[in-house]
């Protein structure tokens, strides 16, 4: 499966990077805190890059859970990213810090994996209002993979991300992740029959709207 083509692609804005919560501190936060307090009252852009390097290794731990959580199809680095560039970019004055950076951090990862997810499912496939091959090969930005030309990435893509979430892990974790039936069993706390059964059915509606794609295209020739 296709896994990180539409990770440039901004999700909507789900806040300002410090979503409101009482997360406990981690051992990083007070240095963090220091750092980030420089950066918001002395527009001190070394503290920034300081802050970046002192959270970066626990930030993508962070996405990746995220990911995995809400199951969808970007890449933990562009998700930490888009934080770190959200926190940047933030300056209103008068900022008052969260007691635990990361564990807000932790928060708006989620958010914003969510957020990828809905508006992804969100896009129109063949047959429904808004739907072009345009439009498909824009969002994709020519992609392909081996014989898989864009548009049918772009129809997996979609079809992915309106799996529901049950469905959607199972799928991620056997085919993005490469785990085994039995290792995602036990990370769902499902028997092996009900992984296998679950992929079998992620793959037959993705494999729906593969064929409703492909009849379009008769229809159009």
């Amino acid at each position: 499966m296709a896994g990180e083509f539409l990770e440039g692609q901004p999700a909507p804005d789900r806040g300002d990077g410090w979503p409101p919560g009482n997360s406990q501190p981690s051992p990083v936060d007070a240095k963090a805190r220091a750092l980030l307090t420089r950066f918001y009252r002395d527009n001190d852009g070394k503290a920034f890059g300081e802050f970046t390097q002192l959270v970066s290794a626990q930030l993508i731990v962070m996405a990746e859970a995220a990911i995995a959580d809400q199951a969808v199809l970007t890449s933990a680095d562009q998700l930490a990213k888009d934080w770190l560039g959200r926190i940047f970019t933030d300056t209103k004055p008068g900022r008052q810090l969260p007691r635990s950076v990361m564990g807000a951090a932790a928060h708006w990862l989620r958010e914003r994996a969510r957020a990828f997810c809905e508006r992804t499912a969100g896009w129109p496939l063949v047959g429904e209002d808004g739907y072009s091959r345009q439009r498909a090969l824009k969002a994709l930005d020519g992609f392909s993979v081996a014989e898989v030309d864009a548009e049918t990435m772009y129809t997996i893509h979609v079809a992915f991300h309106r799996l529901p979430i049950d469905l959607r892990q199972v799928k991620r974790a056997c085919e993005a992740d490469f785990m085994l039936p039995e290792d995602v069993a036990e990370r769902f706390g499902l028997t092996e029959a009900m992984v296998l059964e679950r992929l079998h059915r992620a793959r037959h509606l993705i494999d729906d709207a593969v064929i409703r794609l492909e009849e379009g295209r008769q229809d159009n020739d």
